[in-house]
């Protein structure tokens, strides 16, 4: 991690008078592609991750540019031969099932803070994800699958009665999908017809932690007649992007393809590109430990068995050292939650494994809340004693509508303001004659 620290000698209330910042500085984005439909030679175009991979890496083969993620294309079948911790993503698209060595591994990835995204398309095995992958909500996967719904050809779909879908945005709070939200982003995203999907089956209430960050709303068609086009709707919404915790980490599932078999998203690629490029980089840094936190916020951690150490030293800003030790998280397998609370003091915080030195330091900043500055949020009696000799007069809504008005009591309050507008009006006429004068000299 890189440490930035900016201090200003403005005025005597040192504490809000520096910013601290500590970011992650990586070469590329690493991206692993698992390809659950591999195509090669004239069927190219029909390859499972063709148009993903191109909408993630659109510069490569450009020897002068420089690409922010790279990815790496794989399949189950080879997939044991990756070290899946040298990834910051990992996207399964249209794998139809997984070894048992493949979900374990997988599991542990997203269990020790990876990322997962799965999405659909005709080789899914909706009984394998369901038993395998999603485990009555105990397992990696986040809904539980139903039925697929829709015309496959995508051409097809555009005619006749078949159901057509669009992205509709579900949870405005999700950070990777914040650009979206403005109009004409909005109406890009809904922009592509969606003619199959597949569809969820609803969990029990107890078991429900998956968000649903955006859902296929039904569109309306235009039936054609004689007395003009209706629009019809036909179709339900349903879950379309689905995000849930586990672990440290996160999974989630795209219940559509991103190839163009069950859409026409790839037509789009204004869309498709900022989309899905949006989505991975949002992604690949969403599951580490919050390294911005606001006085009096708590840091928190969580350790894996090799980094696991007895005592953790906490160095704060002015060097005092505080020695922490890691709990073991209940129901989870050698996995150790460090927490850290005493964080009065704005500046950047240093974090040491005492048992493990060869493993790197991290850091944390922690800066005032810029809002505390604001003088509107002083009570009187505050700013009396933050301000010694300054008169302080707390003035009502009403008594101050009255002062400005010039019903105040007392010939003082409307002789002020009086005399204010004509200083106003006086320094009005000055600048006007100044800007005349100097405006004949110049012709």
């Amino acid at each position: 991690p890189h440490r930035f620290q900016v201090r200003f000698s403005s005025d005597k209330l040192v504490i809000d008078n520096s910013r601290s910042l500590v970011v992650d500085v990586r070469e590329a984005v690493r991206v692993l592609l698992v390809n659950g439909d591999p195509q090669t030679g004239s069927r190219r175009w029909d390859d499972e991750v063709f148009f993903i991979n191109r909408a993630l890496t659109p510069f490569d083969g450009d020897s002068t540019a420089t690409s922010l993620i790279r990815t790496r294309t794989t399949t189950e079948g080879t997939l044991g031969e990756e070290k899946l911790e040298d990834y910051d993503l990992i996207l399964a698209a249209n794998v139809a099932t997984f070894s048992d060595v493949s979900v374990a591994r997988l599991e542990t990835y997203v269990r020790d803070g990876g990322v997962v995204l799965f999405t659909m398309g005709e080789l899914i095995n909706e009984s394998f994800y369901n038993q395998r992958l999603y485990r009555d909500g105990a397992g990696i996967f986040p809904v539980r699958l139903g039925e697929k719904v829709g015309r496959a050809d995508s051409e097809s779909g555009a005619t006749g009665d078949a159901p057509e879908w669009e992205l509709e945005i579900n949870d405005r709070s999700w950070p990777g999908i914040k650009r979206w939200l403005e109009e004409d982003f909005r109406k890009r995203l809904k922009a592509p017809p969606i003619y199959r999907i597949q569809k969820t089956e609803p969990a029990a209430p107890e078991k429900i932690e998956s968000r649903v960050i955006m859902t296929f709303q039904p569109r309306a068609k235009l039936a054609g007649s004689e007395d003009g086009a209706a629009p019809t709707v036909n179709a339900t919404p349903s879950p379309a992007f689905v995000e849930k915790p586990f672990g440290r980490g996160v999974s989630l599932a795209f219940l559509s393809t991103v190839d163009a078999g069950w859409n026409k998203a790839v037509v789009y690629d204004v869309f498709y590109v900022l989309f899905w490029r949006g989505v991975a980089l949002h992604l690949s840094q969403t599951t580490a430990a919050p390294r911005q936190l606001g006085i009096g916020d708590t840091y928190e951690d969580t350790l894996r068995q090799d980094e696991y150490s007895r005592e953790v030293r906490i160095l704060r800003p002015d060097g005092q050292p505080t020695i922490q030790a890691p709990r073991e998280i209940k129901g989870e397998e050698a996995r150790f939650r460090l927490s850290f609370d005493n964080t009065e003091m704005p500046g950047v915080y240093t974090v040491e494994l005492s048992d493990l030195p060869s493993k790197p330091r991290t850091y944390f900043a922690v800066n005032v809340d810029a809002s505390e500055g604001d003088p509107m949020r002083l009570a009187a009696d505050d700013l009396k004693e933050a301000l010694p000799g300054l008169k302080v007069k707390q003035l009502t809504v009403d008594a101050l509508r009255e002062v400005v008005s010039g019903s105040g009591r007392g010939a003082g309050a409307n002789e002020y303001w009086r005399s204010v507008i004509y200083a106003v009006l006086a320094l009005m006429l000055l600048e006007s004659t100044l800007a005349m004068l100097f405006g004949r000299r110049r012709q």
